[in-house]
């Protein structure tokens, strides 16, 4: 089991908990049904775990995000990252493009995705 905390990327096996990267601060992890690791460091932006440490795959506030401010992520059956922001909107990553849209939804704050079995995205 693997737990984002503020001292980084932690490992638990069920007796021993384990720090594998001190050197960012997460606030949450997701994992894509190919197994990798994501979550986001307040100064870098989005991150991937490549196991043994944590690359920047897209910076935030470079982006279309206004705010760096992530409250829900939620990965969808196609792999792909949807994060909601707080008072920006919510925005589709492709982690294999990329790639950051913009989904054009209002800008309140959402505090909860869900994809059901068709497919379809309730927030």
């Amino acid at each position: 089991m693997r737990i984002a905390t503020w001292d980084g990327l932690a490992g638990f096996d069920g007796n021993e908990l384990k720090l594998y990267d001190s050197e960012y601060s997460l606030d949450w992890i997701v994992s894509t049904s190919d197994g990798r690791l994501w979550s986001q460091d307040r100064k870098l932006g989005l991150m991937e775990f490549d196991g043994q440490k944590w690359i920047r795959a897209l910076d935030l506030k470079n982006s279309l995000l206004e705010s760096p401010t992530v409250k829900v992520v939620q990965v969808d059956s196609k792999g792909k990252i949807l994060i909601s922001t707080d008072g920006v909107g919510v925005f589709k990553y492709d982690p294999v493009l990329n790639s950051l849209i913009d989904l054009k939804l209002d800008k309140n704050n959402v505090h909860l995705i869900k994809e059901m079995s068709d497919e379809s995205i309730w927030i």
